[in-house]
């Protein structure tokens, strides 16, 4: 914690009169205005949320689908090298993008409001659904 030596105040005055009444140098008699700004101290409101408490549904959609479609994606790529050497590789990141795209499903859904856990769910079960069903028709290779 600062010490108002810090500050370079002393809890005595400094200037050779302890009384407010003889003070000469203003530091008592100084209106408001003129105290310096650095000195006010505001507080911040205890009812303030924290950010992540706050979800804007399209911004989130919108990762959603950047995740998805990257499931997509990667899911092609298994399906196009089945038989080379990089099919093994490939399936395995085609299930860890899916497994990313439902996780951020399942965030969402727990964090927004009823309604956009409504429209959320409307566009992206059965998408997802048919994903995980594709993905599980790959053959598993090691």
């Amino acid at each position: 914690m600062l010490s108002l030596r810090f500050f370079n105040i002393s809890s005595s005055s400094n200037h050779g009169s302890s009384a407010k009444s003889e003070c000469t140098c203003e530091c008592y008699n100084s209106p408001p205005s003129k105290q310096s700004k650095w000195l006010r101290i505001r507080r911040r409101s205890s009812v303030q949320q924290p950010i992540e408490d706050y979800l804007v549904f399209d911004e989130e959609v919108q990762e959603l689908s950047r995740t998805y479609d990257f499931a997509i994606d990667e899911l092609a790529y298994a399906i196009e090298s089945q038989g080379s050497i990089y099919y093994d590789g490939d399936r395995e990141t085609a299930q860890e993008a899916y497994d990313s795209c439902v996780e951020r499903y399942r965030y969402l859904m727990e964090r927004l409001s009823k309604a956009d856990c409504v429209k959320l769910d409307a566009l992206y079960r059965e998408p997802l659904a048919s994903l995980q069903t594709q993905l599980n028709a790959l053959p598993l290779l090691c």
